[in-house]
């Protein structure tokens, strides 16, 4: 059974890899069947999102209005005890072709030195790194974007 996890792990990172676009806004899914049957059954085996691959890792897309923000799951050994410690990481980046960050204010501050109006909006607003991926559900976008274009005005 964990062998049969484990190649289908590696089967949908080689699929992610070889399908990734490094620059999409389309919500589409691809879509992974594990035996012939399913594809003509519909049966979907897996699904998964539009990905950019970068230093050798798989970013999922999460957002790319304005810039582009990018989500990661990971897990590492943990230093004392038995087993994996699991963490979300998100990351931005200017567009679709530039580096990858670490989503952080001091970061986002770096990355965009001339909006002083968005650097004083962030230390109002958030007050650590967590808080930067708040939804508004009224205004269906990231708080962190809303912010960023109303800098702009």
């Amino acid at each position: 059974m964990k062998t049969l996890k484990t190649m289908l792990g590696v089967s949908v990172i080689i699929l992610i890899s070889k399908n990734a676009i490094p620059q999409t806004t389309s919500t589409a899914t691809s879509k992974l069947y594990l035996a012939q049957d399913n594809s003509s059954q519909h049966t979907l085996s897996y699904k998964h999102k539009n990905c950019r691959w970068y230093n050798k890792a798989a970013y999922q897309i999460v957002d790319t209005e304005s810039f582009y923000i990018y989500y990661r799951y990971q897990s590492e050994e943990q230093i004392k005890g038995k087993g994996l410690i699991k963490t979300d990481e998100y990351f931005f980046s200017m567009n679709g072709n530039s580096p990858i960050q670490l989503l952080t204010i001091d970061n986002l501050k770096n990355s965009f030195p001339e909006n002083h109006h968005f650097h004083y909006l962030l230390d109002a607003i958030f007050r650590s790194d967590k808080e930067l991926l708040a939804y508004d559900n009224f205004l269906k976008t990231y708080k962190i974007k809303y912010l960023y274009r109303e800098s702009l005005k």
